[in-house]
């Protein structure tokens, strides 16, 4: 068997088990019987693929009013599941609701950063939120984290980078997600020697796919009600169909992409 200590980054991942990732975001849960359908039929559809799945990420917008009870309903729907889940803020939450249900810490000091291993899947799970405030940001203290982090990830595994607010932009509309600091300090950690396979996101309500130094950067679509582009000429009750995204990474690291509509 060859020394694993000289095989390239290439021949190294060539060897790590495929994975494949439900990723779903801005859920707004509310208390409302609508949102709470919605998400009735989101898990009952994730039990049906759930011998497919290898992880589900949320990303973000749990609650509408961050309230705890909607934390609560969230966790134990998903204790439904026999798939790891995992979890990251968004500006719709309330930060220490968040990580007193979901992370079980009692107390938070500033952004609620976290790093999982999963499967063959490292999850490096940012705060991007700013408290009162749409838009999101990663400072350079966050920059530092998420270089540190990615030193720590061992060799040979998936990596993926979820937070709330995407380096994504609408040209002609005025939709605040991550900050243009935001963007830099992000971009600036993407050339580390740590291969991040994506960026995974939401905040637009709506499947959007760009790339930031050359990652794939994507946000996924709403379970809330979606926001109509400004190219978009979809209908109304179009709008009102809740769908997630699924992940597909083989053991080269290939990406694959594609809408799960919740039926």
């Amino acid at each position: 068997m060859p020394d694993q200590d000289r095989l390239s980054p290439k021949q190294l991942l060539s060897a790590v088990k495929p994975s494949t990732i439900a990723h779903l975001s801005d859920l707004h849960l509310d208390g409302s019987r609508e949102r709470s359908e919605v998400l009735e039929r989101t898990i009952a559809l994730l039990q049906e693929m759930s011998g497919e799945l290898d992880l589900i990420v949320v990303s973000g917008d749990l609650s509408e009013q961050g309230r705890l009870s909607d934390y609560e309903e969230l966790i134990a729907a998903f204790k439904a599941l026999q798939v790891p889940v995992r979890m990251c803020p968004g500006n719709h939450d309330d930060r220490s609701n968040f990580a007193l249900t979901v992370l079980g810490q009692q107390e938070v000091n500033g952004p609620a950063h976290q790093h999982w291993q999963e499967s063959s899947v490292s999850v490096l799970a940012l705060d991007s939120t700013v408290p009162g405030r749409d838009e999101g940001t990663l400072t350079p203290e966050t920059g530092d984290w998420l270089d540190r982090e990615l030193a720590r990830v061992p060799t040979g595994r998936h990596v993926v980078v979820m937070l709330h607010h995407t380096p994504i932009r609408w040209q002609g509309q005025d939709i605040a997600s991550l900050d243009d600091q935001g963007t830099r300090t992000l971009g600036d950690v993407l050339n580390h020697e740590v291969g991040v396979t994506a960026i995974l996101g939401g905040h637009m309500h709506n499947m959007m796919i760009s790339s930031l130094r050359g990652t794939p950067a994507i946000a996924a679509p709403s379970l809330a009600p979606r926001v109509s582009p400004p190219w978009s000429c979809v209908t109304t009750s179009q709008l009102n169909d809740p769908a997630f995204a699924i992940h597909a990474i083989d053991a080269n690291g290939l990406l694959t992409t594609y809408l799960q509509r919740i039926p």
